[in-house]
């Protein structure tokens, strides 16, 4: 089995975790008991056996472990294995000092896999165990590091492959439909607020929408825009906890009114408070209301102290309240709106942002208006890269395939 196959498959295996972890820590839980379940893969040799083995990510973070023994010191083993640091280069194997295990000798090591490009994606930690043939033979020839490195890359090559496969398809199964779950879960909870002051939730899908684009355009990576788009859709959760005397008031705030519409960002902060997976969702609920030059509220925040996710948002908002229609102002045109978004650039907006965000405004009002298609339809394909096809984008395999296994 070549080592860039078990790559990508570790690197599968990483992303799942991940997408798993959004949303529900039991699924790493599951990583771990499905890979005992699968002990019974660890291979016995001529060359020898595999007491233990471990896989993690990139960040040395165990996504779950194997053992060929039920009673088996894993405690002892993990120490061991802990106090080895991956090589420098991919598919490099570093060795550790070798140990009794009874009556035999534990050899521990590690091993950085690669993909394609020699990129590291993971890391492999085990304990192997030379059959008495091969230990006489490694010290007959006195070749000691060089021999096992070559036979702990053969080994770990049949160890690694059976036991992980075995947890691709559940695991990416798992994600896809947690991904899928938590999506809907922020595009209800973000509609059911958003009618409460308007007669639709189309404004939340459009202004995600725009925020999507604007921050392609500015080359915001994705794990920002994936938290952007938790925001976009979260931006007013607060109001749950504002009076429909207050909120819903056709005429002007009084001082003590508009107090209380400004808490709608404290509380929406404390709400996003009890959700671990919603944490990188209060950039945007706690700030987009600051504005650029210091004026806004809750903080006073000014310029880049404004997070980038809560500017882009600010002029995504803005945007899509300038072109539609309310009960006590008529919607101006793209072209009428960024006019707007440019003299308010500097002090409300990031003047950078106003900038880029001007060859968009045209095609995304259209996109969010054209006949045909519904509002969703184009909210789904701006978000579904980040929300479901990270599978697709960084293994070229598609989600779809793995539901069909």
């Amino acid at each position: 089995m070549e080592m860039a196959q078990i790559g990508i498959e570790v690197r599968r295996t990483e992303i799942s975790r991940e997408l798993a972890a959004m949303a529900d820590a039991s699924a790493m839980q599951s990583t771990k008991q499905d890979m005992g379940n699968l002990s019974h893969f660890l291979p016995h040799t001529e060359l020898g056996r595999f007491a233990f083995a471990t896989l993690s990510d990139t960040s040395q973070r165990e996504v779950g472990y194997a053992t060929d023994s039920s009673n088996a010191d894993i405690q002892r083993f993990t120490e061991i294995l802990a106090q080895l640091q991956p090589g420098r280069s991919p598919t490099h194997v570093e060795l550790g000092s070798v140990f009794r295990i009874g009556k035999e000798h534990g050899m521990p090591f590690v091993l950085a896999i690669a993909d394609d490009h020699e990129q590291t994606i993971g890391y492999i930690k085990g304990i192997f165990v030379p059959s008495p043939k091969t230990e006489a033979d490694i010290l007959r020839a006195g070749q000691r590091a060089s021999l096992l490195a070559v036979l702990f890359v053969l080994i770990t090559a049949l160890i690694i492959y059976p036991v992980i496969r075995g947890l691709i398809v559940k695991l990416e199964m798992q994600a896809t439909q947690l991904a899928y779950a938590n999506f809907d879960t922020i595009k209800v909870l973000g509609s059911a607020v958003a009618k409460r002051d308007r007669d639709t939730d189309a404004h939340n899908y459009r202004v995600t929408v725009y925020s999507i684009r604007l921050a392609e355009t500015v080359g915001l990576d994705e794990t920002a825009i994936r938290s952007l788009i938790k925001g976009a859709f979260l931006h007013d959760v607060g109001k749950i906890a504002i009076r429909d005397s207050v909120l819903l008031k056709s005429g002007s705030l009084d001082q003590n009114e508009f107090a209380e519409m400004k808490s709608h960002v404290q509380q929406g902060l404390e709400i996003l408070g009890n959700s671990e997976w919603l944490a990188d969702a209060v950039q945007v609920v706690g700030c987009h209301h600051e504005k650029y030059d210091g004026s806004g509220y809750p903080n006073g925040l000014a310029g880049e102290a404004i997070p980038i996710t809560a500017r882009i948002f600010a002029v995504a908002d803005v945007f899509d309240a300038l072109t539609s229609r309310r009960p006590y102002r008529k919607a101006v045109t793209p072209g009428e709106a960024w006019e707007i978004l440019h003299q308010g650039a500097g002090q409300h907006f990031d003047p950078a942002l106003v900038t880029a965000f001007e060859p968009l405004v045209q095609s995304l009002f259209a996109a969010v208006n054209q006949q045909g298609t519904t509002l969703y339809q184009v909210l789904s394909e701006a978000a579904r890269p980040y929300v479901i096809n990270i599978l697709k984008e960084q293994l070229g395999k598609s989600v779809d395939s793995v539901q069909k296994r």
